[in-house]
């Protein structure tokens, strides 16, 4: 019990170290990940959507923070699609653009976004679409229309 408690203070002092950090921004870089390191966003139909991360990586120290929610999302051209404050992005027509995620004037960085196939109905797949709902609805056990 001693040493669970030791750990729970070793923990809260660590994190607290962590998110105090003030440095300085001019001398920090912003990095943008994408999924399995691609080039740019892919959305291929009207229900994909892809979470964008976005930290902060302090140049001196190393030290990183995400800060996909601190971030202002830009997206141009307008219409191809929507990001959120919290940087998750859905699709609103085929084309392509560039998201923009700046935390000031001197840092950004760019996201490429493609959305593809939007018009195009996929069919509807009973494990994917039916069963989800019938779980909602309470109708998904072994009496009723278990599968």
């Amino acid at each position: 019990m001693k040493s669970l408690s030791l750990l729970l203070v070793q923990v809260f002092c660590l994190t607290a170290v962590c998110t105090s950090y003030t440095g300085s921004v001019e001398s920090a870089e912003l990095i943008g990940y994408l999924p399995r390191q691609a080039k740019s966003i892919h959305l291929t139909d009207p229900d994909a959507s892809q979470q964008l991360l976005v930290t902060l990586k302090e140049e001196q120290t190393g030290s990183q923070r995400d800060v996909t929610r601190e971030v202002k999302y830009e997206i141009i051209p307008a219409g191809v699609a929507r990001v959120s404050s919290t940087g998750f992005v859905t699709p609103l027509s085929d084309g392509s653009a560039t998201i923009t995620a700046r935390l000031n004037e001197k840092l950004a960085v760019n996201f490429p976004i493609v959305v593809s196939s939007f018009e195009t109905q996929r069919p509807v797949n009973f494990y994917n679409d039916v069963i989800p709902q019938l779980t909602r609805g309470g109708c998904n056990s072994g009496a009723c229309h278990g599968t």
